[in-house]
């Protein structure tokens, strides 16, 4: 769902830079996405890696150091590869900052992914960009998905982490939003059926899923495709679809925090349930978990993620967004060492 999503959210955001030069639309979507991205991962790993040296000791601080110097550089998926981390039946307690692997994939996917739109609305003209680029994510989309499919049954872990075998989920969403207007449901009522039936298909799969599934392989599908489906509905505005529900502003608000929930959610839940092992955590106490995760996500958007995505100084220099992407992911690296330098003495 989150690549799905992603994929459409951001190919909405490159098609509508038309009147730009490539090089300018490059260092925009760049520096828009370090702004967007980097403080907030920043802010979520340094003091995850304080929580984990106080609460689960040196041994755990130091392997989770090196995870977040992996993390920092949008690489963790190839971390988790290397040390075959299984996210379902690993044997050790997973790293705490796991689910960056997929924030990881999404960034490697953009670094090539807008010069590919780009390029196609350079050398085509206005009438033929779009076909182009379904065209072309129609292939992304053959190719990943059949090595995902391939990729599960010879090497799990890696079908699970690699960017190869998820970009097409990225693409998915891409073309769900690049298909023309034409081709949608023009029946109100179908529309919206359509639109219903794909969302209880998603909540469904959540429930039906298992640490025994063949994952991601041709499961994936379900979950992937019911959410290329409810976007693609949304578009009809029926009235009388899902939009009814995920147009509420709390749903909506949720949505707009859903990045630094993102990020807070698993190390919030993680690091207790490790801490507490043995003795296990009480359901009170996992509501209260996400209590926290929820306060902890409000102020990271109104405080952190805001105030510097919106910033206009560093919206006029993109060379002011680069050194500040460097400084935030030099003080992983270094916190890193200093925990782990001052752990082994």
């Amino acid at each position: 769902m989150f690549f799905v999503i992603s994929g459409f959210v951001i190919t909405g955001l490159l098609v509508r830079e038309e009147e730009l030069k490539i090089r300018h639309k490059l260092l925009t979507f760049y520096t828009r996405r370090i702004r967007r991205i980097v403080p907030a991962a920043t802010l979520t790993l340094l003091v995850t890696l304080w929580m984990t040296y106080h609460w689960l000791g040196a041994l755990a601080g130091g392997t989770l150091g090196t995870d977040e110097r992996w993390a920092s550089l949008f690489s963790a998926n190839w971390r988790f590869i290397e040390v075959k981390t299984n996210y379902f039946a690993s044997q050790q307690p997973p790293s705490v900052i796991l689910h960056f692997w997929s924030l990881a994939v999404e960034e490697q996917f953009y670094l090539v992914f807008p010069l590919f739109v780009f390029v196609i609305w350079a050398l085509c003209s206005t009438a033929r960009r779009r076909p182009a680029l379904l065209c072309g994510l129609l292939v992304i989309i053959a190719s990943s998905a059949s090595w995902c499919a391939y990729q599960t049954h010879v090497d799990p872990v890696s079908a699970y982490y690699s960017p190869l075998t998820r970009m097409w989920e990225l693409a998915l969403g891409a073309f769900t939003l690049v298909l023309p207007e034409s081709v949608r449901l023009t029946r109100r009522v179908m529309n919206s059926l359509v639109g219903w039936t794909a969302l209880a298909a998603i909540i469904a799969s959540a429930v039906v899923f298992t640490d025994t599934t063949s994952y991601p392989g041709a499961a994936v599908w379900w979950p992937v495709g019911a959410t290329a489906l409810v976007l693609w509905t949304g578009k009809t505005r029926s009235g009388m679809g899902p939009e009814l529900l995920l147009e509420r502003r709390s749903a909506m608000f949720v949505g707009n925090i859903s990045y630094s929930l993102y990020l807070w959610h698993y190390p919030i839940l993680m690091i207790p349930m490790q801490y507490a092992v043995s003795a296990g955590i009480s359901m009170g106490s996992r509501v209260e978990l996400i209590a926290v995760v929820f306060a902890l996500a409000i102020a990271s958007y109104y405080l952190v993620e805001n105030p510097i995505r919106r910033s206009k100084r560093l919206a006029r220099s993109p060379i002011l967004s680069l050194v500040m992407a460097s400084v935030l992911v030099a003080s992983v690296w270094i916190t890193a060492a200093f925990f782990q330098h001052f752990a082994t003495v």
